[in-house]
């Protein structure tokens, strides 16, 4: 009876015991199976299924239309080009390796799948009995890499720099245009160099100001144009376009935006102004030469009958100094037009010589009127000495120069300064550099020296003419930018930027050129050099 008792209690455990290993079996068969985007199977050391998961079995029966079973080859299932990949796969498994491998499918519709498939050999007791696989499907994120890696390209590639920024103007992300416009090696060197954008890039503060407050109050800002500094110190002209990206308190989370060097436009449209300027001021000065030549042909009309005439008179009033002599001796001193006689014939020879030599002068002006409204083929070049532009810019401005600087001093060349030139635009030039000279110099005790120069420079290859004053000088910043179009410290006084560029512009179509030195306070120094002829 005990035995029986015993042996009905065994079956009882050995029923629970068989239960709870179908309960854990179950359990086990629906976490494999839950899970619909990891497969898993099993394969023996013949390469047949073992066992597989419901996600593994729908694959293949959705793929390939297949409906795979235990001991069925797992070969069954793949195409022949893909047999060859799997079974070198599946041999290091079989060996014993673990490893995680990215696999690449290509589906019977044609579809290109990604999976990464983890391999582990499946072993008891020591001995390698088969290998178990899990196939993660990660066709999606795949995707999702490749449409990143594709606008990451688009990014890198870009002909335009792209960044990203804090609110408080460090980078946070640039690519290698951005980099490049900037003048750095690459964005990293870029990003590790620039921590303060708005004090380190931008040239002008008001500028900078003016974007964070449009960003600020926008959150936009569109085609803003302003000069940004290279990491070499050189300045160029950018657009940019920049908005920002706002958190959940409202708050500037990061500045995004895209930057174009412009430098090439800006300087063409500086060009592009400074040739209609030119055309205008050349209009004006051919309009100009018609005036001063029909205003020449006048004065000398009058004039002549001075220069023919005076010689004349003085010659009347030597003849008849002895009958004026005989008669104040006999009748003694007498008045003629206002003055007596005695002091009359003392002042006569002076006042005679001085309206001469006052209508050799206007004769002279004349001439040099003529010759500097002479209009010359564009290029057209003579030997010209230096001496005689001095002088001839002196006949224009020598009223102003006595005017600013009354002790102006001017000192020649003991020899001829030959350059190859249009006389009359050399002219142009040194009268331009003197007005400025005369506007510079301080109302009482201005001084100005125009000086000739011969075999100057280290190779003594040039000449030219140096105007010294004592004036107001110019500020570093300023003298970098003097001879650019339109940049003018007189906006105030009515100038317009355009003397100095033109005259550069004029030396440099000589081959020649402006040297600048000055200090503030300590006046300034122009040379005008050209090389000279042998």
């Amino acid at each position: 009876m005990n035995g029986r008792e015993d042996l009905l209690a065994r079956l009882r455990e050995l029923e629970r015991a068989n239960r709870a290993l179908t309960r854990e079996l179950h359990d086990l068969r629906a976490l494999i199976d839950t899970p619909l985007n990891v497969m898993l199977f099993s394969l023996d050391l013949n390469y047949n299924y073992i066992a597989f998961n419901q996600a593994h079995r729908e694959f293949v029966k959705h793929n390939w239309n297949l409906d795979i079973h235990p001991g069925m080859h797992v070969f069954d299932i793949l195409d022949p080009e893909e047999r060859t990949a799997s079974r070198r796969n599946f041999d290091r498994v079989l060996k014993g390796e673990s490893y995680i491998l990215r696999r690449r499918y290509r589906r019977p519709k044609g579809e290109i799948g990604f999976y990464q498939n983890t391999y582990v050999p499946l072993v008891r007791g020591g001995e390698i009995l088969g290998a178990v696989v899990f196939a993660h499907d990660i066709t999606e994120w795949s995707e999702r890499e490749e449409e990143g890696r594709k606008y990451r390209a688009i990014f890198e590639k870009a002909l335009e720099g792209i960044y990203r920024s804090t609110a408080q103007g460090r980078f946070l992300e640039a690519n290698r245009e951005m980099a490049r416009i900037l003048g750095y090696d690459s964005p990293e060197d870029l990003m590790a160099s620039v921590t303060n954008i708005g004090r380190q890039l931008y040239c002008d503060p008001d500028d900078r100001e003016r974007v964070f407050s449009v960003i600020r109050s926008d959150g936009v800002i569109k085609d803003f144009e302003t000069r940004m500094r290279r990491k070499d110190g050189s300045e160029i002209w950018v657009e940019f376009n920049a908005r920002s990206e706002k958190d959940d308190q409202g708050r500037t989370a990061f500045i995004e935006g895209k930057l174009t060097d412009i430098t090439a436009r800006k300087d063409a449209e500086r060009k592009a102004e400074l040739r209609s300027q030119k055309m205008i001021q050349a209009d004006k000065m051919a309009s100009l030469g018609v005036l001063v030549a029909g205003v020449a042909h006048e004065i000398n009309n009058p004039n002549s009958f001075l220069t023919l005439n005076l010689p004349l008179l003085r010659d009347v009033w030597s003849d008849a100094l002895h009958v004026l002599d005989e008669y104040q001796e006999e009748h003694g001193d007498f008045v003629l037009g206002g003055l007596e006689y005695s002091e009359l014939r003392q002042q006569m020879p002076l006042l005679l010589q001085g309206m001469v030599d006052g209508s050799v002068r206007i004769k002279d002006i004349v001439s040099r009127l003529k010759d500097y409204s002479r209009q010359r083929p564009e290029g057209e070049r003579e030997s010209t000495d230096l001496n005689n532009v001095v002088a001839g810019a002196l006949a224009f401005v020598r009223h102003k120069l006595k005017s600013a600087a009354p002790g102006y001093v001017v000192r020649l060349a003991p020899e001829p300064a030959l350059v190859e030139a249009d006389p009359q635009r050399l002219i142009q030039v040194l009268i331009n550099l003197l007005v400025n000279a005369c506007e510079a110099v301080p109302a009482a005790g201005g001084e100005i020296t125009v000086q000739v120069l011969s075999n100057a420079g280290e190779d003594r290859a040039w000449a030219g003419v140096e105007v010294r004053d004592n004036g107001c000088g110019i500020a570093p910043l300023d003298l970098k930018y003097i001879q650019d179009p339109f940049f003018t410290t007189k906006r105030e006084q009515g100038g317009t930027g355009l003397g100095l560029s033109i005259s550069s512009a004029i030396m440099h179509e000589h081959g020649g050129r402006l040297e600048f030195s000055s200090e503030p306070g300590s006046g300034t120094t122009v040379r005008l050099l050209l090389p000279m002829t042998r």
